[in-house]
This record gives structure tokens, sequence and C-alpha cells, in this order.
């Protein structure tokens, strides 16, 4: 969470998360749709819980999955960023 969290109050912003999404290699259209799972509220940024949502559907799509909210409760290992 701190790598991304630059400025360290407390929230990735969308521009922050994109850069670090970006580093899981996978394509734009798979990282959009994790990042509206994600920020489910439209807040614009993520916080320690929605950042985890993020990383555990990054996870999840790496592994060749659909990442949806079902994949959250299974076990997968930890994204490769």
């Amino acid at each position: 969470y701190s790598q991304a969290d630059t400025a360290g109050n407390g929230i990735i912003s969308a521009m922050e998360a994109a850069a670090y999404m970006k580093k899981s290699g996978l394509s734009e259209h798979i990282l959009s749709h994790i990042w509206e799972m994600a920020d489910a509220a439209g807040k614009g940024y993520l916080d320690k819980h929605t950042f985890s949502v993020a990383m555990k559907l990054i996870a999840v799509a790496q592994t060749g999955q659909e990442a949806t909210s079902a994949s959250l409760t299974q076990l997968h290992p930890p994204p490769n960023m």
C-alpha cells in the first residue's frame, strides 16, 4: 500500500492507482473493470480496503480467471507487480 500511496496521505488517487496497477501487465480494459469494482462507491480514489480489493482482483486476473466479486472470497497467490 505504501508503494502506491506516494503522497502518504492514506488515499491513492486515480492517477497513482492507474500507474501502480499498470505494473501488473494486465490490459487497460481489465484494469478499468477492476477499478470500477474496487471503487464501487465512485469516490475516485482508493483507501486501504479498496486498494486491497483491487490487488486481489488483479491477482485473480493474472491467473487467467475473470475478476468478479465472487472471486474475492477465493484464495489466490499475491499479485505480481
